[in-house]
C-alpha cells in the first residue's frame, strides 16, 4: 500500500471549482488558497481548516495565483491582489480577463480582446503588453525553458518568449500536433519533470506526452471522457506517473514506466 503513488488513507479532500488550488507559505506556516466559483478560501495545511474566506464578487473567479504572502485573481476585467481580506492593489481593463499567470515578479494578464498586458506584479504598472492570433485559456512555463512560455486555447498552442514578445513556434503548423489540434480540443496541459515535455489533455480522452522541441510523442494513453485535469506523480520505487481527471469523478493513474494504467480511482 505505502507504494502506492496516491494514498486514499493519508489524504484530504474538498471541493473547489476548475481553477488550480495555490500552495504558498507566510513565515514558517503553509496554506493553500482555492476557488469555490465566485469566492476563494484559504486553507491552512496540513490541518485543512479554513483561515480566510474571501468576499463574495459579482462574477466567477476566472483565475487565481499566488506570489509571496499575496493572493492575485481575477473577475471580469478586474485585477486584484489580496493579503487575506486587505485589498493591496487592483486594476481595470478594457476587456474582461481569460487568464493570467505569475512568472518571477511579473505577471502576464490575457484578455479576450487577444491582447495580453504585462504587469510588475509590486505596484500592478504595466511593462508592455503584445497581441496574440487567438483569446490565451492557458499558460504554462516550462521549468526548463528560460523567458518562454506556452500560450494555449482549445485549438491553438504557442511558444512566445516574452522578454522579445517573439513567437517562437506554431504547434498548429507541425503536421502531427497541427491536425490533432484541428480535430480534437486541448482542455488542459501540465509541464513535466522531464526537460522539453509537456502532457496534453483532449477532449475525446486522449492524454500525449509531447517533446516541445521535436514535436515527438513521448507517450499516449486514452480513457473514456475528456481529460478535465492531469498532473505527474512518483513513487518511493521511482516509478513515474501521470494521473488524471474525469468529469464523473474517476481518476486515472497511468504508469509511465510500464506504458498502462496502474489504477482507477
Amino acid at each position: 500500500m505505502d507504494n502506492l503513488p496516491i494514498q486514499p488513507y493519508k489524504s484530504v479532500g474538498m471541493i473547489y471549482d476548475g481553477n488550480i488550488a495555490q500552495k504558498y507559505k507566510i513565515a514558517d506556516k503553509w496554506y493553500m488558497a482555492a476557488t469555490t466559483g465566485t469566492s476563494y478560501k484559504v486553507y491552512t495545511l496540513p490541518s485543512m481548516r479554513v483561515k480566510f474566506l474571501s468576499p463574495t464578487f459579482e462574477k466567477r473567479i476566472t483565475a487565481l495565483h499566488v506570489q509571496n504572502e499575496d493572493v492575485l485573481l481575477s473577475v471580469e476585467n478586474r485585477l486584484m491582489k489580496m493579503h487575506f481580506g486587505h485589498l493591496k492593489h487592483e486594476i481595470v481593463f478594457d476587456s474582461d480577463i481569460s487568464t493570467f499567470f505569475v512568472f518571477d515578479r511579473l505577471a502576464f494578464v490575457c484578455l479576450k480582446n487577444k491582447t495580453v498586458h504585462v504587469l510588475v506584479i509590486a505596484d500592478f504598472s504595466e511593462t508592455g503588453y503584445f497581441h496574440t492570433d487567438f483569446v490565451v485559456e492557458r499558460i504554462v512555463h516550462p521549468p526548463t525553458y528560460i523567458n518562454k512560455l506556452l500560450l494555449c486555447s482549445r485549438k491553438h498552442m504557442v511558444l512566445m518568449n516574452v522578454n522579445t514578445n517573439d513567437k517562437l513556434y506554431d504547434y498548429r503548423e507541425d503536421s502531427a500536433i497541427g491536425a490533432l489540434l484541428l480535430e480534437d480540443e486541448l482542455l488542459c496541459v501540465h509541464d513535466s519533470p522531464a526537460v522539453d515535455v509537456v502532457a496534453l489533455g483532449m477532449a475525446s480522452g486522449r492524454i500525449i506526452g509531447l517533446n516541445l522541441r521535436t514535436c515527438e510523442v513521448y507517450f499516449e494513453f486514452s480513457q473514456t471522457s475528456p481529460v478535465k485535469s492531469l498532473a505527474f506523480t512518483h513513487n518511493d520505487k521511482n516509478e513515474a506517473f501521470v494521473v488524471t481527471g474525469e468529469a464523473n469523478g474517476n481518476i486515472n493513474v497511468w504508469n509511465l514506466n510500464k506504458g498502462s494504467l496502474q489504477a482507477r480511482l
